[in-house]
């Protein structure tokens, strides 16, 4: 039998909203991180290489693992909501001076990132804002990081965010609250809350406006560096 070509996968496109209009280019949705991209050729080759039915998975997840069964242990999280709060509320807002700069938020981003990465069994996307913690390496043993380091660097890098300065009424226990029994819940059961895939806390009720400017707080999950850089 020959062996089938990257000409003949099928992959289904996502869902966009075009007004009946076709669509340029065909994005596609890796199947782990949910991150939506237009594959290249050689991202085509790695997919063909990793394939399995019907799934597709970006490059990312490909070289870290995240294609297989291990996959599992691993609990996809993000601060990016407190990062859209902060572009919104403090940079692009209609007022004539931001109160940061698209360069702070910049070094705030990048400062969580140089403190998640301490930990190794942190992992960190800078398309997506993702981190992909992974609790197979989590747990007692010598070879393992205990669940109060991995609680740790979350608490870091919330610290990373200034979050006394930057809002209203800070409430920053209740937003490590969110994270720590989440976590907690992973570690023991890895069980996620219904229909919930990841776990990206709002800053509803930790201190943050809830509808300034035009935008809801809900929204800020999905901002990703796109986001960010579209608007420079």
């Amino acid at each position: 039998m020959d062996e089938p070509q990257i000409a003949d996968i099928k992959i289904e496109p996502i869902h966009e909203k075009l007004n009946g209009a076709l669509a340029h280019e065909v994005y596609y949705e890796c199947t782990f991180c949910q991150k939506t991209m237009f594959p290249l050729v050689e991202d085509l080759k790695v997919m063909y290489a990793n394939l399995s039915g019907s799934r597709y998975h970006c490059p990312f997840c490909i070289r870290h693992g995240f294609n297989t069964r291990n996959s599992k242990h691993v609990l996809i999280l993000s601060f990016r909501a407190i990062i859209g709060y902060y572009y919104h509320y403090h940079y692009d807002t209609p007022t004539f001076e931001p109160k940061l700069y698209y360069s702070e938020i910049k070094e705030i981003v990048d400062f969580h990132v140089e403190t998640g990465l301490t930990n190794p069994v942190f992992y960190y996307d800078p398309e997506t804002y993702l981190w992909f913690v992974d609790f197979g390496k989590v747990g007692h043993g010598r070879k393992k990081i205990s669940v109060n380091d991995t609680l740790k660097t979350i608490s870091n890098i919330l610290l990373c965010f200034n979050l006394n300065k930057h809002l209203v009424s800070p409430k920053i226990h209740v937003l490590y609250n969110k994270y720590a029994e989440a976590m907690r819940k992973w570690y023991e059961n890895r069980t996620r809350p219904e229909g919930k895939r990841m776990l990206i806390p709002t800053l509803l009720g930790c201190g943050a406006v809830p509808n300034p400017y035009g935008f809801t707080i809900d929204e800020t999950k999905d901002f990703t560096s796109r986001d960010l850089l579209m608007q420079r």
